[in-house]
């Protein structure tokens, strides 16, 4: 099991990892099989969904790195944190998320931050 902190390490560092490989294991890590992803623009279900959605994302917006922005809070079986990306040299547009909701997290005791 993983913390709370731990997860939420692990759902930036998938949007970081250009390597498919790589990025496959740590979606794994990080959301369960029947996992899902949904934001106003893409939605995935299971590993195999998420890990292409944040594929065609990184070849549509090469370059961008995502960093973790606010505290994570965590109660009612959610957990709320804020990101930012882009601002690199290959890609200066800089996006930053309303903060968005985890739901249901079986990778993490529920309990540790």
């Amino acid at each position: 099991m993983s913390t709370i902190s731990e997860t939420v390490a692990g759902y930036i560092a998938a949007w970081n990892e250009t390597d498919a490989g790589r990025r496959r294991e740590i979606v794994a890590r990080t959301w369960t099989e029947d996992g899902s992803y949904l934001d106003a623009y893409r939605a995935g279900v299971g590993h195999a969904a998420i890990d292409a959605m944040i594929a065609a994302v990184q070849q549509r917006f090469a370059g961008y790195r995502f960093r973790l922005s606010s505290g994570i809070e965590a109660h009612h079986d959610r957990v709320r944190f804020s990101w930012c990306a882009g601002g690199t040299e290959q890609s200066r547009h800089r996006s930053t998320s309303a903060a968005p909701i985890l739901r249901r997290w079986p990778k993490t005791d529920g309990c540790a931050r």
